[in-house]
């Protein structure tokens, strides 16, 4: 079933201006000095989304579907370059045991500053993740007295209301309260040749508060939050054969958090975060054939970590330091399958500059990671992973790289626990407690280039996971069975290749993207390949000077599952925006889906020898109305230290 949060470039120009600088005196036209909305360092592409001049996203996914190299399914999966293990950000921070659309759920939208994505992240980074790490960078800087903003909207598909309220008390204190809530609802309809034809009706509620303070002098800062998240998600499933199911679920996400860095001197910095959690489940279905079936867990966990920064010579950088999670299981309904996951790790990085041209990294991770269970299957890992990588600036204009890096991706909690967990369409999902961690391998080349005011990257990668994790199909009755289990190995090679372009005298801006894949699945009796094509866009136009149009979306074609593949479907949206008084209004018209009824995605499966097909429409068109108020100072371009450039005039 569909989640209803899924409804809703180059080098740098050393020139000490601002926006709108005139020279004065001198003959010469006005120069126009900006951020780029896309910054390519190398490794890491950052998303700049507090550039965007239209802002139409009602949740985190919706704004992961313009950045760059991602890629976000109908049902607000995150992937990179076909591989959903992602890990998840906030502020450089890792969540602990949340799964990726966990995290997303936590932050409003309008918070959001940065987007980073690696996809060949260095051992600073927990191993946990071979599809790389998305860094989600919120708004914490304070230049001024007091700030904020509130956002509204309502329309076919569900409302919501989001907003936060800055203010400084002094150069030092400083506090932030935010607020987000959500109301979603959509419908679906699904035809499969082993469960009939049956309509669903999705409705989900979201609320989240955050409330932190931060102090900040010459040499340190130290943030302090407190989080409260509530959300609950209802199912409803009428059948052909007259049944009816429903599938209520939900969870609650309280989280208390301490961040302290510390600048010695410029050769030494320090920063130190611990965060507490408690997380508890719930889940209920109903309508089958057997009684009402109730699970839940309750997840109490804590992760701290600790980084230093060193250059001990101007050529030199090391980065090194510690982390631990522990996470403690209990199930509500029946005996506790896991009892404690606990994760260490300890790092070290170097970054040398061996000419102005050319730059080296490498780093090793040790990470020890030990399960418990109350079936007395403890389970201890000792690995080691590693990264390196090379940049070379060919010229100012094109720059060369070469990255390779070994991670992990480890079952989640939900693939280990051995439970039913109703997916919708007669179909389950099972735990596998047997499940085994799987090891990849990334080797990656990157070629940048800027032509004017246009940037360019082509990146072609081999990728091969071990042990790889995949879900086995098996059918009893009219019930489609999917389990996590080991199979050999996957294979995955191709090339991603996107722009940045400033047309029409920077009143068209553009970027895109597009990843061309092949993947081999290989289990012991069975196997699958093929191709996969994905293409994504953000095409915003200025009409006039207050007035923009945006447009953003993907496209994908089949996706490759061990025992069958799913076929290409369309996800955009189209919005106009206008806005007054020097952009502190703003009024925006949003269309989601407006090429298309909704969203139709067709899958076909072999098992045991037969072929079945499953087909479900996601009737989510719909139209949302948007009223945006700003308060305080919000010039971002001008208060934080970053680079410029004289590419987007935009």
């Amino acid at each position: 079933m569909i989640c209803f949060l899924a409804l809703s470039m180059l080098s740098a120009v050393p020139m000490q201006a601002t926006a709108d600088t005139v020279i004065n005196n001198v003959n010469l036209r006005e120069v126009v000095v900006t951020a780029h909305k896309i910054d390519d360092n190398g490794g890491k592409i950052v998303y700049n989304a507090y550039l965007e001049k239209v802002r139409t996203e009602t949740s985190a996914v919706d704004l992961m579907r313009k950045v760059p190299m991602l890629s976000v399914d109908i049902n607000g999966n995150v992937s990179i370059r076909g591989n959903s293990n992602v890990k998840i950000l906030v502020n450089g921070h890792s969540c602990g045991i949340l799964s990726s659309s966990q995290v997303l759920e936590q932050i409003s939208p309008a918070d959001i500053q940065k987007v980073e994505v690696m996809t060949t992240p260095g051992a600073k980074y927990e191993a946990q993740g071979t599809g790389g790490v998305v860094n989600i960078i919120t708004r914490k800087r304070m230049y001024f007295k007091s700030s904020g903003y509130l956002n509204t909207g309502m329309g076919i598909k569900g409302s919501h209301l989001m907003g936060n309220f800055n203010y400084a008390v002094d150069n030092h204190w400083s506090f932030q309260n935010s607020f987000y809530g959500l109301l979603g609802y959509s419908g679906t309809s699904s035809d499969s040749d082993f469960s009939g034809r049956t309509d669903g009706k999705n409705t989900g509620q979201l609320y989240s508060l955050q409330t932190g303070a931060s102090r900040r002098d010459d040499k340190s800062m130290l943030n302090l939050n407190l989080q409260y998240m509530y959300q609950n998600a209802l199912y409803r499933e009428s059948l052909e054969s007259g049944g009816r199911n429903k599938t209520n679920n939900g969870y609650h996400y309280l989280s208390v958090s301490a961040d302290y860095s510390w600048t010695a001197s410029e050769k030494v910095k320090m920063d130190a975060q611990t965060r507490w959690y408690y997380l508890p489940t719930r889940n209920k279905i109903s309508g089958w054939d057997y009684p009402e079936a109730r699970t839940g867990t309750h997840i109490l966990g804590q992760m701290s970590q600790v980084d230093w920064t060193l250059k001990p010579w101007q050529k030199l950088e090391i980065d090194a330091g510690l982390s631990n999670s522990y996470s403690h299981f209990k199930d509500a309904y029946h005996s506790t399958l896991i009892r404690y996951i606990d994760n260490f790790g300890v790092y070290s990085e170097l970054k040398y500059t061996a000419t102005p041209s050319l730059t080296v990294n490498g780093g090793l991770r040790y990470e020890y990671y030990h399960i418990d269970t109350d079936l007395k299957r403890k389970r201890r890992y000792n690995d080691l992973f590693y990264n390196f990588g090379a940049d070379y600036k060919a010229s100012p204009f094109c720059t060369l790289s070469l990255l390779f890096s070994r991670r992990t991706d480890r079952p989640a909690y939900s693939k280990l626990l051995n439970e039913g967990n109703y997916q919708g369409g007669s179909v389950m999902l099972y735990g596998n407690g047997s499940v085994e961690p799987s090891y990849s391998y990334l080797l990656e080349a990157g070629t940048s280039l800027y032509v004017g005011d246009c940037f360019f990257k082509i990146s072609p990668y081999y990728r091969y996971t071990e042990k790889s994790i995949s879900l086995m199909m098996q059918m009893d009755g009219n019930v489609m069975q999917q389990s996590a289990v080991n199979i050999d190995g996957s294979y995955s090679w191709g090339t991603e290749i996107w722009s940045t372009l400033v047309m029409i005298k920077g009143k068209l801006n553009f970027n895109g993207g597009l990843d061309i894949m092949h993947t081999q699945l290989k289990g012991q009796d069975i196997s699958n390949s093929g191709w996969q094509l994905r293409y994504s866009m953000n095409v915003t136009y200025r009409i006039f000077p207050t007035l923009y149009v945006n447009c953003y979306g993907s496209w994908q074609n089949r996706k490759i599952y061990l025992q069958g593949r799913e076929n290409s479907y369309l996800y955009s949206n189209l919005s106009i925006q206008k806005s007054w008084h020097d952009d502190r209004y703003r009024a925006v018209l949003s269309v989601d889906n407006p090429f298309s009824n909704g969203v139709n995605v067709r899958r076909d499966y072999h098992i045991d020898g037969k072929d079945y097909h499953s087909s479900i429409r996601y009737r989510n068109t719909g139209i949302r109305v948007f009223f945006i108020y700003k308060f305080g100072k919000h010039d971002m371009e001008k208060n934080l230290k970053i680079k410029q450039n004289i590419l987007n005039n935009y």
